[in-house]
């Protein structure tokens, strides 16, 4: 007589070992119930709250060919073994369906991400000063100069970007005593980038911000202009090693730096208010809306103590990736590698931040590109893991 085969609990744990000792895969461990060759022992219903004991052992004996048949118990076990095998391919039927689904799921999301990438080139942010589409813009001043064939930004945000405490931002570069001009001018072409440049699609995500509607993120920084920043800045003072928040904003007039509507000499215009409120879109513009100014400006928060850039940013790294909450990353390329983008360029030799986020568009290198299909194969992950566990 053969000795019998354990089936357990779990037929996913037990079944995996054959009298041998051999792994074999569940479905043909499964299978193997239908094998006359084959002796099957105590397998009972694991899935009742009252444990194996409460059901017992049923106790199964297949028989190797040409021996005989006890009364009554090949039955049982022809029945039992076509219930477990009809349970296992529903299950398996079941699993092929949500498979399906996902593949179809990948297929739409991959469609929509090639569809996106022309989305990603010559674009302008939905954010607070950016035109709707980019455009040339001839008068644009000094440092946003390189951007006056193709532009975000208009005239008046690139004055204002050369401004201390400019309408744009209200933000004081001079928050720890007076910036070395050096210094500022970084920050001043690090504003027209954000500002004026259509070359930032690839690094676009959206955002759930009282102030815009849009950001970029990780955006691959040539390793030269994230050293020069630094190096020219490092002996400048600052009180915080990220710009984006914490700030004391309750100075100036008014309370707590709040918002305040008034008459402005340029148009100010907002693209979730096109169409409300007799706001329209036109001839580049986002609305005749009266401009909305803070009234207070940047300072540093009591607890913070004014130290050189170094102390907050001991590398050229820390100072660009962290500074603008990862706007920037910088990156091991260099400049004229058509892998980075330049902070700042000269346009008579033409802009090279457009070679650089059509290779990032249709390469799918950049973190944007990524994303619609992540969270797909996330879940996918997360499903096929608790199928094959539970």
């Amino acid at each position: 007589m053969q000795e019998p085969l354990p089936v357990g609990e779990a037929l996913a744990g037990e079944l995996r070992k054959g009298r041998s000792g051999e792994v074999v895969p569940p479905p043909a461990a499964k299978l193997r119930l239908h094998c006359p060759q084959v002796a099957v022992v105590s397998y009972h219903l694991a899935q009742t709250s009252t444990g194996p004991s409460s059901l017992g052992s049923t106790v199964l004996w297949g028989k190797r060919r040409g021996e005989g048949r006890r009364s009554g118990l090949g039955r049982e076990t022809g029945n039992l073994a076509k219930k477990l095998t009809a349970a296992f391919w529903q299950k398996w039927i079941n699993m092929a369906w949500r498979l399906t689904l996902f593949v179809l799921l990948g297929l739409v999301a991959a469609v929509g991400g090639a569809r996106a990438k022309s989305d990603m080139l010559n674009v302008c942010m939905d954010a607070k000063h950016h035109k709707p589409k980019p455009s040339p813009e001839d008068k644009l001043h000094d440092q946003c100069s390189p951007w006056r064939k193709n532009s975000c930004c208009s005239v008046n945000t690139s004055l204002e970007a050369h401004k201390d405490i400019s309408y744009l931002y209200r933000f004081n570069w001079d928050h720890c005593g007076k910036m070395e001009p050096a210094c500022k001018r970084h920050f001043i072409q690090d504003t027209c980038l954000y500002e004026c440049s259509p070359n930032l699609g690839p690094w676009i995500q959206e955002v759930n911000q009282k102030w815009r509607r849009e950001r970029i993120l990780n955006v691959p920084l040539c390793k030269e202009d994230c050293q020069i920043w630094w190096e020219d800045c490092r002996t400048s003072y600052t009180c915080k090693s990220n710009w984006h928040k914490g700030w004391n904003w309750t100075s100036g007039e008014g309370l707590g730096g709040s918002w305040v509507e008034a008459g402005c000499g340029w148009n100010r215009w907002r693209r979730g208010a096109v169409g409300a409120g007799g706001t329209r879109e036109g001839s580049g513009s986002r609305g005749q809306k009266p401009c909305i100014l803070p009234t207070g400006y940047n300072q540093c928060p009591v607890s913070a103590a004014c130290h050189r850039f170094d102390f907050y940013f001991p590398t050229p790294a820390a100072l660009c990736n962290e500074i603008w909450s990862h706007s920037f990353e910088v990156s091991s390329y260099s400049r004229g590698s058509g892998r980075c983008i330049q902070m700042w360029f000269d346009p008579a030799q033409g802009n090279p931040n457009e070679a650089v986020a059509r290779y990032y568009a249709e390469n799918g290198d950049a973190g944007a590109v990524a994303q619609g299909i992540g969270p797909l194969l996330t879940n996918l992950t997360e499903m096929v893991k608790h199928w094959v566990t539970g």
